[in-house]
């Protein structure tokens, strides 16, 4: 085999191993999005406060309370002291951190609601107490006091917790693995690039095709999502949570923006060290 054909092969070898670590550096990248977002209790906490979100779900608890108390004839300012004293925003915030927690963690207990059960309950005797209400039937305070309670527990309990908590443990694992996996096949073939080529600076040319061909990739699906409005269009009843899900979703995509700007950096440090090499080849030095 002649020198021409023998570099025609090379070249050829080349650019498959280009196209593979392209690829498989875009899987990386998306395998390390996928830790670092969905996989991750402190970026689902970051978007809970940056969406105000606990001040607006307490704003909507407090709604219903208000409509249950209604039908019993518990006057809506009532509910003003509950939320100040029995039921103030920190607590709601620390209630659904819990629950956060629990599922990142895989110990996704109900929150114990008894104690606020109990003075929630005593506020609407002391309510009626203050009204010179009679209370004739114990029992229908009770009720009430468990009903606002039990859609307190539906709101600071994140829906699907188990099933949600569950795949977040058995897939965390794998998920690690398959980046450390990812991780080695890109070095074994770009070592591999590099060694089959005498003119180091090709192998590096190769590179910047490599990094450029993921850049591109990891630029594309996320404009993509963008330009199909698809997460703003989400139905969610509750404006708390749809706020945060759009937010969140949108943290994910913008992810990307992210790393596809560490990509070009990569490159550009690439295409100086290219332009090196290539000089220094050109004069005989390597």
């Amino acid at each position: 085999m002649n020198r021409k054909v023998q570099s025609r092969v090379r070249t050829g070898i080349c650019c498959i191993l280009s196209f593979l670590i392209s690829m498989f550096l875009f899987l990386l990248l998306c395998v390390t999005i996928f830790q670092s977002t969905v996989l991750s209790e402190g970026f689902f906490l970051k978007h809970l406060s940056d969406t105000d979100f606990y001040a607006k779900l307490t704003e909507e608890i407090k709604q219903d309370f208000v409509s249950y108390g209604s039908a019993s004839g518990v006057d809506a300012s009532h509910f003003d002291s509950v939320f100040r004293e029995i039921i103030p925003s920190t607590q709601i915030q620390q209630d659904v951190e819990n629950s956060v927690h629990q599922v990142f963690t895989g110990t996704v207990q109900p929150v114990d609601t008894s104690y606020l059960t109990e003075n929630l309950e005593q506020s609407f005797f002391e309510y009626a107490q203050e009204q010179g209400k009679e209370i004739t039937d114990e029992n229908a305070v009770a009720y009430l006091a468990e009903t606002c309670m039990d859609t307190y527990s539906d709101y600071v309990n994140l829906p699907y917790a188990g099933q949600v908590s569950n795949l977040i443990v058995q897939y965390s694992p794998p998920v690690q693995m398959l980046s450390f996996l990812l991780f080695a096949v890109i070095l074994v073939l770009a070592v591999f690039l590099f060694v089959i080529n005498r003119w180091k600076h090709r192998a590096i040319r190769f590179y910047i095709y490599a990094f450029s061909g993921a850049g591109l990739m990891s630029l594309a699906l996320p404009i993509g999502v963008l330009l199909s409005n698809k997460i703003d269009k989400i139905s969610l009843a509750s404006p708390s949570f749809y706020d945060f899900a759009v937010s969140y979703l949108h943290g994910i995509v913008y992810t990307f923006f992210l790393g596809a700007l560490c990509i070009a950096v990569l490159v550009l440090v690439l295409s100086l060290l290219y332009v090196y090499l290539r000089q220094k080849a050109k004069h005989g030095e390597i």
